[in-house]
């Protein structure tokens, strides 16, 4: 910025004029606001294809319904139990009252991890 003396008249003023090329163009503005455009719908393209790229952890082994399923067959068969004899961390071993006889059944549940099971009744 340039400082100009008063003018004669006005003897406490100062008058400021800006220098020449201190800002930016129409034309410049303008094209930088489209290459941000461009890089802004680049980087979200990439999101979304990597979202989608990542699989769903429902949709592992099985269609969710049958995961509902053996998880609300899995609930039943606590609900009626007498009682527990195994609990651990990947597995349990309880007594349910056997339909046929009216003595007792056991049932277990193993796991291996989060998606993998196995059920016996012995």
């Amino acid at each position: 910025m340039t400082f100009y003396p008063p003018p004669s008249r006005h003897p406490h003023t100062v008058v400021f004029q800006a220098a020449h090329g201190a800002g930016f163009t129409l034309v410049e503005v303008v094209t930088s606001m489209v290459v941000l455009s461009v890089v802004m719908v680049t980087i979200g393209s990439t999101i979304v294809l990597a979202s989608r790229a990542i699989p769903k952890r429902h949709m592992q082994n099985g269609t969710p319904s049958r995961q509902v399923k053996v998880l609300q067959q899995i609930a039943e068969d606590i609900s009626t139990a007498t009682w527990f004899l195994d609990r651990t961390a990947v597995s349990v071993r309880f007594l349910v009252p056997d339909c046929g006889d009216g003595g007792l059944e056991e049932i277990a549940y193993q796991w291996g991890g989060p998606l993998e099971m196995s059920c016996a009744c012995i």
